[in-house]
């Protein structure tokens, strides 16, 4: 029922991550994010460019409902899903004045992940924070 306390633990390498799941809210929020992002990106494209990308839409429209559950990746803002879902991680950087070690912040770990490490990161918090189609139909009292 809440989902803060449902939590789950990536291993990146030497580092362990701790996510959560994410909140019905923070959800919602992540695909308005994505939506928002694709939006000013499309802004710099000409007419051509944008009726192509139209009738590419109107084809992948067409999915399956299957398709479409093995594919929720694509439907969320990855940066907006790792600020809700990562609670806390053990990397650690040299601090500039002293040299001793001090945790890396948050904010300044998630724009500083590479590729692999993000999308690690991101799908296990979507994976952790979508309901399966049995655990929706036993919320809903239907099994």
């Amino acid at each position: 029922m809440f989902a803060s306390r449902v939590k789950g633990v990536v291993k990146v390498g030497d580092v362990t991550v701790n996510i959560r799941k994410l909140s019905a809210r923070s959800l919602e929020k992540a695909p308005a994010a994505r939506q928002a992002a694709v939006g000013m990106t499309m802004k710099g494209f000409g007419t051509e460019v944008l009726q192509f990308i139209r009738e590419g839409v109107a084809e992948r429209t067409d999915k399956t409902e299957s398709q479409e559950e093995k594919e929720p990746y694509g439907t969320y803002d990855r940066e907006a899903t790792l600020i809700a879902g990562i609670e806390s991680w053990d990397a650690m950087r040299p601090n500039e004045k002293t040299g001793d070690q001090e945790p890396i912040p948050l904010l300044d770990g998630i724009a500083d992940l590479d590729e692999a490490a993000a999308e690690k990161i991101f799908r296990a918090i979507v994976d952790l924070s979508i309901p399966s189609q049995e655990e929706n139909e036993e919320a809903q009292g239907k099994s």
